[in-house]
């Protein structure tokens, strides 16, 4: 029997989908993040690399595989892909929120603000951007 993830997915049928559609960058993007859940990271960034061969642009690579670094300490290169998302699709609220997370870590607080206050005039009701943003006003701003 093929081991299941809690969503239900099994390996053998991620392998099987990526093998019939192997420059799909979703399905490759989809297989990364079933690896990366399984902590399986090392083959989750080969696949996450062939999504991005196949498509530079494709956002939800970019944000998941920023999560996964992220996860991983690689800090600097999530940042990068976030930034790299929201060239591509400005209004992706996860790339948003956790972009200016990382930035406020790192001390760059100007540049954070300005990704929450832009994220917030297109999604001004969301709760972790608001979240967030508040960490940076109360935290790093001391207001």
């Amino acid at each position: 029997m093929a081991a299941e993830d809690e969503d239900g997915g099994d390996a053998e049928g991620w392998r099987a989908a990526v093998e019939l559609h192997p420059t799909d960058p979703s399905m490759l993007c989809g297989y990364a993040t079933f690896l990366a859940k399984g902590g399986e990271t090392d083959r989750a960034e080969r696949q996450y690399k062939a999504s991005l061969e196949a498509d530079a642009c494709h956002v939800g690579t970019l944000c998941n595989y920023a999560v996964m670094l992220e996860r991983g300490g690689r800090e600097v290169e999530a940042c990068v892909l976030y930034g790299r998302a929201l060239e591509v699709d400005g209004g992706q609220v996860i790339a948003i929120s956790n972009y200016g997370h990382l930035l406020c870590r790192h001390g760059q607080l100007d540049k954070a603000e300005e990704v929450f206050q832009q994220g917030l005039k297109l999604h001004p009701g969301d709760v972790m951007l608001l979240h967030n943003y508040g960490c940076l006003l109360w935290e790093g701003r001391g207001e």
